[in-house]
């Protein structure tokens, strides 16, 4: 513990603090019996004048503070957004097709806005377009449509002629959107098979579907290769259950045949080439398994013979209907040809009184379907 004596502790109370405030120390009134007037005067005259300097130190620092150089930042002015724009995305039905877009600004600004870009849509129509902020509130409503799809081609083809049984359709759509197709129903045909999609989704692709049928009548053909062997007169069709055609076949001779057919009354008819078809009678054909029995007699076949200048023709079908046309007579089929189309001819054959003519495809077509100009 600090001990301090009277005259310390007295000079303590007599003495001002500079930190405190200007106000004037109080004097003491009580003064000990040691104490005289002159040592009381000499020391408050000592008090005093001690208490002025502290104060002149105190006033000339508050001076140099306040003297400090003081930054003074300018003001800043903002002005205040008052205008919204909502920009809206949607489809014909007005179905949203994308989050609407809220922009703000001043009146009088000008605008700077950017489109959203949606795929497999076309922007179709535009309201309320302006290019600045017109007015507090606005709306530009934006309009879009579902981009066209590739077409799906349906077409219905004769699988065992290949010949078209209706005009090829179209179906139409929009990109992305659903599909699903039907067969059609056809008189006198049975569907067999279908090469294609049927259901899906529309693309920008083209895509093609083909039914393939069988006439009703038809009950099973196959694609087997015979030998036939003519042994008296029978009657040739363009078809089965066709039309009769004006050929007439040398006896003893022996064809060869691809196709053969049964039919739902249990009819056998074999193709020989081409639109001729014969149908099966024990009594005019017999099996033949000899292959070398197929070289016709000499007298029975000529070879080919082009004509010194090629000749201009039309194919003479069935209005529409497209015929077949073979790599040799009586032999593969290579395409089709469209009736009334014009051909050039350059050569011709006589197989058996059957005539045919090369085409300058170098492709080969029985007689009958050709007129000449």
């Amino acid at each position: 513990m600090l001990t301090l004596s009277f005259s310390d502790l007295f000079k303590r109370l007599i003495t001002r603090n500079p930190l405190r405030k200007n106000r004037r120390a109080k004097r003491s009134s009580t003064l000990t019996p040691k104490d005289t007037p002159t040592a009381v005067q000499a020391q408050s005259g000592l008090s005093e004048k001690t208490a002025d300097t502290a104060l002149t130190v105190s006033e000339e620092n508050k001076e140099v503070s306040r003297q400090k150089t003081i930054t003074v930042t300018p003001p800043i002015y903002v002005t205040r957004q008052n205008a919204l724009l909502l920009v809206v995305y949607q489809d014909m039905r007005g179905t949203l097709l994308f989050p609407s877009q809220i922009i703000s600004g001043r009146l009088g600004e000008p605008l700077r806005l950017q489109f959203q870009t949606l795929p497999d849509y076309n922007l179709v129509k535009i309201k309320g377009f302006t290019s600045y902020f017109a007015s507090h509130y606005g709306i530009i409503t934006l309009t879009y449509a579902k981009k066209d799809a590739g077409v799906i081609w349906i077409l219905c083809r004769d699988i065992d002629t290949q010949y078209f049984l209706t005009d090829p359709q179209l179906v139409k759509g929009k990109v992305r959107e659903p599909y699903q197709l039907f067969s059609p129903t056809l008189a006198g045909y049975n569907l067999l098979r279908v090469k294609g999609t049927l259901r899906g989704d529309f693309s920008y692709d083209q895509s093609f579907v083909t039914f393939y049928y069988r006439r009703s009548t038809w009950k099973d053909l196959k694609k087997t290769e015979s030998y036939l062997k003519i042994v008296a007169p029978i009657t040739s069709y363009d078809q089965p259950e066709g039309v009769p055609l004006n050929i007439s076949f040398a006896l003893n001779t022996v064809w060869r045949t691809f196709t053969s057919l049964t039919l739902e009354n249990g009819d056998l008819w074999y193709c020989l080439g081409g639109a001729l078809w014969i149908k099966f009678d024990r009594q005019k054909v017999i099996y033949s398994n000899k292959r070398s029995e197929t070289l016709l007699p000499e007298k029975t076949r000529q070879l080919d013979r082009h004509f010194k200048k090629p000749r201009k023709a039309v194919i003479d079908f069935i209005p529409g209907k497209c015929v077949n046309v073979y790599d040799a007579p009586f032999g593969q089929k290579v395409e089709l040809i469209k009736d009334k189309t014009q051909v050039t001819v350059t050569a011709h054959a006589t197989i058996d009184d059957l005539i045919w003519y090369k085409l300058s495809q170098n492709v080969w077509l029985p007689r009958q379907y050709l007129k000449f100009i």
